[in-house]
């Protein structure tokens, strides 16, 4: 709640007309605000707001509703809701076992992509493929059509680059066709002296 929010009920301490103007304001505030949990977490909401002003409760989504979701929370044990009680920490805990889960597995990734690449150029350098196991030889062909897809890649950018600069200046392109020959040709044939 904003500080302005705050003078404006301790400047209305007399008007209840203008207290209840404001509650209402903020009651559909919070409606609006309970209907988007209740979508976006698919969870069953409702609110009973009491008011010292009135005599009737307010109720969302309506009365039976509300009493709906009241009677089947009650059913349950309470071993039952606990086991059906989120507590923020926990939940954070296990978002960051999932974190760490990822990081370690793209470590894993990345160590197992620098070996393959130590192979690599210990191949090129003479090293005996002979010696090699299964899985670093599983490694060493997946690094090779890694390479080969960006050697592919490379070659189809370069072509690219090519036919576009050959469709960018086409007349550069005849025009030093026509320009080979005798570079002391002056348009003239000369059969001779």
């Amino acid at each position: 709640m904003t500080k302005k929010g705050l003078r404006n009920i301790q400047n209305l301490s007399e008007s209840k007309k203008k207290k209840k103007a404001i509650l209402d304001k903020r009651t559909t505030a919070l409606c609006k605000r309970a209907e988007a949990l209740s979508i976006l977490c698919m969870i069953e909401v409702g609110l009973i707001i009491y008011s010292p002003v009135e005599t009737n409760s307010f109720v969302w989504p309506s009365l039976t509703h509300a009493a709906d979701i009241v009677t089947n929370y009650l059913m349950f044990t309470e071993v039952q809701r606990e086991n059906k009680l989120v507590r923020h920490d926990v939940y954070l805990q296990e978002k960051v076992n999932d974190m760490e889960k990822s990081v370690r597995s793209k470590i894993e990734q990345m160590a197992e992509k620098m070996e393959m690449k130590t192979l690599f150029n210990q191949l090129v350098k003479g090293r005996n493929i002979n010696e090699l196991d299964v899985r670093q030889m599983k490694g060493l062909l997946k690094l090779f059509d890694e390479k080969r897809a960006r050697l592919e890649e490379r070659k189809k950018q370069l072509n690219e680059q090519l036919v576009d600069e050959n469709v960018a200046s086409p007349s550069s392109a005849i025009g030093l066709g026509e320009s080979e020959g005798n570079p002391n040709d002056d348009g003239e044939n000369n059969d001779g002296p």
